[in-house]
């Protein structure tokens, strides 16, 4: 099965409350437009300005949005759909990854049915979890080594795991692997749905 990111082009809607302008500073740039109001079940907010933790949630928001418009008529889809979703499931919450992943082989071999809308609940309680610097640093390292053995390509800013540095320097070299993995057509998993708006 052939894998992708999914690139979405057009600036996304963030819905802020009047006492959280601040966080215009941080969405505007992100490519998501604030505007006054509240997203249903939408993932919450980061309640510092970190850099990884908006990342972390521009990443799983995108990977929401794009979960709840996918239509999932078959098990076909829906195993193709946990195909592009399941990396950064295994990093929120590995224990059940791992377990549910289990289920959907057991579903692909004709051993039991998923209803979408039930995978689709499932899925998304996974992605109102945030991580942390350590999984985040672990998952871009294993998806560029990754990338490495595919590509032969190098990219000398990406540090070593566990290298000390900051919240945005981590943010910089996430990017970068977005864009390589874009340009190269080499799946990076930690963050499936990848949003470049054109201004």
């Amino acid at each position: 099965m052939e894998k992708k990111n999914i690139l979405l082009k057009d600036r996304q809607t963030a819905y802020i409350r009047e006492e959280d302008e601040w966080m215009k500073d941080i969405l505007i740039p992100m490519g998501f437009d604030p505007v006054y109001g509240e997203e249903p079940y939408g993932i919450p907010y980061p309640d510092s300005e970190d850099p990884v933790a908006w990342w972390d949630w521009s990443r799983r928001t995108l990977a929401r949005r794009w979960l709840i418009n996918e239509k999932l008529s078959d098990a076909g889809g829906i195993y193709k759909t946990w195909y592009l979703l399941k990396f950064i499931c295994q990093e929120l919450d590995n224990t059940w990854a791992r377990r549910y992943g289990r289920y959907l082989a057991d579903m692909r071999e004709g051993r039991d049915f998923v209803d979408a809308e039930d995978f689709k609940a499932e899925i998304e309680k996974v992605l109102r979890k945030p991580s942390d610097f350590a999984r985040i640093d672990g998952s871009l390292w294993k998806h560029y080594s990754h990338f490495r053995k595919w590509t032969g390509v190098s990219i000398e800013k990406i540090s070593l795991p566990g290298t000390e540095r900051s919240s945005k320097r981590l943010v910089d070299e996430l990017r970068l692997m977005e864009d390589n993995a874009l340009k190269h057509g080499i799946f990076f998993g930690t963050t499936p749905v990848i949003l470049r708006s054109e201004e």
